[in-house]
Protein backbone atom coordinates (compact mmCIF):
# COMPACT_ATOMS: atom_id res chain seq x y z
CA UNK A 1 0.00 0.00 0.00
CA UNK A 2 1.17 3.50 -0.69
CA UNK A 3 1.64 5.41 2.55
CA UNK A 4 0.67 8.96 1.74
CA UNK A 5 -1.80 11.23 3.46
CA UNK A 6 -4.56 12.57 1.20
CA UNK A 7 -4.54 16.23 0.32
CA UNK A 8 -7.88 18.02 0.42
CA UNK A 9 -8.05 20.47 -2.45
CA UNK A 10 -10.18 21.44 -5.39
CA UNK A 11 -7.66 22.42 -8.03
CA UNK A 12 -6.92 20.68 -11.27
CA UNK A 13 -9.22 19.39 -13.95
CA UNK A 14 -12.98 19.56 -14.06
CA UNK A 15 -14.76 16.62 -12.47
CA UNK A 16 -18.24 15.15 -12.67
CA UNK A 17 -18.06 14.68 -8.90
CA UNK A 18 -19.20 18.28 -8.56
CA UNK A 19 -22.64 17.12 -9.78
CA UNK A 20 -22.75 14.21 -7.34
CA UNK A 21 -21.90 16.45 -4.40
CA UNK A 22 -24.46 19.04 -5.47
CA UNK A 23 -27.32 16.67 -6.37
CA UNK A 24 -26.88 13.86 -3.83
CA UNK A 25 -24.94 15.70 -1.13
CA UNK A 26 -22.42 13.00 -0.34
CA UNK A 27 -18.69 12.89 0.07
CA UNK A 28 -16.66 11.90 -2.97
CA UNK A 29 -13.18 10.63 -3.59
CA UNK A 30 -11.49 11.32 -6.89
CA UNK A 31 -8.45 9.45 -8.11
CA UNK A 32 -6.58 10.16 -11.28
CA UNK A 33 -3.42 11.24 -12.97
CA UNK A 34 -2.29 14.84 -12.99
CA UNK A 35 -0.05 15.99 -15.78
CA UNK A 36 0.79 19.22 -17.57
CA UNK A 37 0.01 17.63 -20.95
CA UNK A 38 -3.50 16.46 -20.03
CA UNK A 39 -6.00 16.79 -22.92
CA UNK A 40 -3.35 18.12 -25.28
CA UNK A 41 -1.90 16.73 -28.49
CA UNK A 42 0.65 14.05 -27.56
CA UNK A 43 -0.68 13.78 -24.01
CA UNK A 44 1.56 11.55 -21.91
CA UNK A 45 2.20 10.44 -18.33
CA UNK A 46 5.09 8.74 -16.60
CA UNK A 47 4.81 4.95 -16.46
CA UNK A 48 5.70 5.06 -12.75
CA UNK A 49 2.75 7.38 -12.09
CA UNK A 50 0.43 5.07 -13.98
CA UNK A 51 1.65 2.07 -11.96
CA UNK A 52 1.22 3.95 -8.67
CA UNK A 53 -2.34 4.89 -9.61
CA UNK A 54 -3.07 1.27 -10.56
CA UNK A 55 -1.81 0.15 -7.14
CA UNK A 56 -4.03 2.74 -5.43
CA UNK A 57 -7.10 1.56 -7.40
CA UNK A 58 -6.38 -2.05 -6.40
CA UNK A 59 -6.12 -1.12 -2.71
CA UNK A 60 -9.35 0.89 -2.83
CA UNK A 61 -11.23 -1.97 -4.49
CA UNK A 62 -9.84 -4.51 -2.03
CA UNK A 63 -10.90 -2.26 0.84
CA UNK A 64 -14.41 -1.89 -0.55
CA UNK A 65 -15.06 -5.51 -1.47
CA UNK A 66 -12.82 -7.70 0.66
CA UNK A 67 -12.82 -6.02 4.07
Amino acid sequence: MINQDPEIRSVGGTSDARFIVRDIECETLELGLMDTTMHEINEHVACDDLQKLTDIYKQVLKGLFLD
